[in-house]
């Protein structure tokens, strides 16, 4: 089983009308988009676990309480790589105190069960696209430009998060609910 821990993340009407418009603005690039049922904000990736593993990750998960609910705001639009060889289109997170809050709740958690944090820095994000290649980088430059600020919206109160596994196909990943975690 492919595992990783997030949390749902919907689209306002508005910021979906904008993401169909980036969408069609670079649409003579070679890129994946994300479709929109498989929005979320990756807490922890697992990748290939095994069904023990995912019961010791459902088990140290119980730990895990919060007595609020966390509320967080996407803040803009980024690229992970570097301009000129972007890699991914993604949704930043404004004050994501509440969020690196839990990413370290999880982290704790699941060191008790024998998972080792990796060294990489949680970076709070919602993943649109991955980049196959882009052939005009300085038009890709000036689109990503345009829309930077364009997706800012409130996310409705967070209330849970799940185990998702991701199962792989040609037209993209398919992710289904192992298990749904109550934060309050």
């Amino acid at each position: 089983m492919r595992l990783f821990a997030a949390i749902k993340v919907s689209l306002s009407s508005e910021s979906t009308t904008v993401f169909f418009s980036l969408q069609n603005e670079l649409r003579n690039e070679k890129i994946n988009w994300v479709k929109n049922e498989n929005f979320h904000l990756t807490m922890k990736f697992f990748g290939e676990t095994t069904e023990a593993g995912a019961d010791r990750i459902i088990k140290g998960f119980d730990t895990i309480k919060c007595n609020k609910f966390i509320k967080v705001n996407i803040q803009k639009l980024g690229v992970f790589g570097s301009k000129y060889n972007p890699k991914v289109i993604w949704l930043g997170i404004e004050n994501p105190t509440q969020i690196l809050g839990l990413h370290h709740q999880i982290v704790e958690a699941i060191s008790k069960i024998g998972y080792k944090e990796t060294r990489q820095n949680f970076v709070p994000h919602i993943t649109l696209a991955r980049i196959k290649q882009i052939e005009d980088k300085k038009y890709f430059q000036e689109v990503m430009e345009k829309y930077r600020n364009s997706f800012i919206q409130p996310i409705a109160c967070i209330e849970e998060f799940y185990l998702y596994e991701s199962i792989l196909h040609r037209n993209g990943p398919q992710y289904r609910i192992v298990e749904r975690f109550q934060l309050v």
